[in-house]
């Protein structure tokens, strides 16, 4: 726990892609697109992750980014080379 007495909870996006909430329920989503993973009001962080298609009806995660206050970072596969992005 932090000073507010709340536990330290993750989420995350992985593989073709499967999801982890940050109340800990696991789900898959094959669709490609854009997705907001998180987006927090209070602190200005908001997090994306990118899907292509692999296959049909199979997507893969094939980048992401980070906005925290107005510093961007975002991280793009780009044919298995990635390709790194700030500001």
């Amino acid at each position: 726990p932090d000073a507010t007495g709340c536990p330290a909870r993750t989420c995350h996006s992985m593989g073709d892609p499967h999801f982890k909430t940050f109340d800990g329920i696991y789900f898959d989503f094959h669709k490609p697109g854009r997705y907001e993973l998180v987006r927090s009001i209070s602190s200005h962080l908001r997090i994306e992750m990118c899907n292509k298609e692999w296959v049909p009806g199979v997507s893969v995660n094939d980048g992401g980014a980070i906005q925290y206050f107005t510093d961007h970072f975002a991280i793009k596969a780009n044919l298995g080379t990635p390709q790194v992005i700030f500001n």
